[in-house]
């Protein structure tokens, strides 16, 4: 029974990753893609601000070995056996795949986080936009040459 699923969940690995990339969302005219936003969606799924970002290949790469680690981690591990010897029942189980697909998962998942928001700056300067740097910046220099003054400055 494990064997069967373990099956299909590597048929509809492939399928998934066989499938051709969305070339409707490619020709739509390019907006802006916020680096935080891109962060957001890969904390939510692993891969996800990567598709937010178009970068659906490394997006698909990053999901499907967080899936494929953990479908592995399961389909090898051991279920637990009963050994009985001297009426002295023990109960064996073997889960050290579980856990290696688990930390394999988490560790592609963190990944996806670190770079999402590389990948949000990558893509905007892949389509010519530069990389909006909003904020308030305190300033304290002598406007007026009389005397000190404290003042905000604004980026756009």
């Amino acid at each position: 029974m494990r064997s069967r699923s373990a099956l299909i969940v590597l048929v509809s690995f492939v399928a998934l990753a066989m499938t051709p990339l969305n070339s409707a969302a490619q020709q739509q005219n390019f907006k802006y893609k916020d680096p935080g936003t891109s962060s957001l969606f890969a904390v939510l799924i692993t891969g996800g601000g990567h598709f937010y970002s178009g970068e659906s290949g490394k997006g698909l790469a990053l999901l499907g070995g967080s899936i494929g680690s953990l479908a592995l981690g399961i389909s090898l591990s051991e279920e637990a056996s009963l050994t009985c010897w001297n009426y002295n029942c023990t109960v064996e189980e073997n889960l050290t795949p579980l856990y290696l697909g688990a930390a394999v998962a988490a560790g592609l998942w963190i990944y996806g986080i670190a770079d999402a928001g590389n990948a949000a700056r990558r893509s905007n300067e892949r389509n010519g936009i530069a990389n909006l740097k909003m904020g308030v910046k305190p300033n304290l220099s002598d406007p007026l040459g009389s005397r000190p003054a404290l003042s905000l400055s604004y980026r756009f």
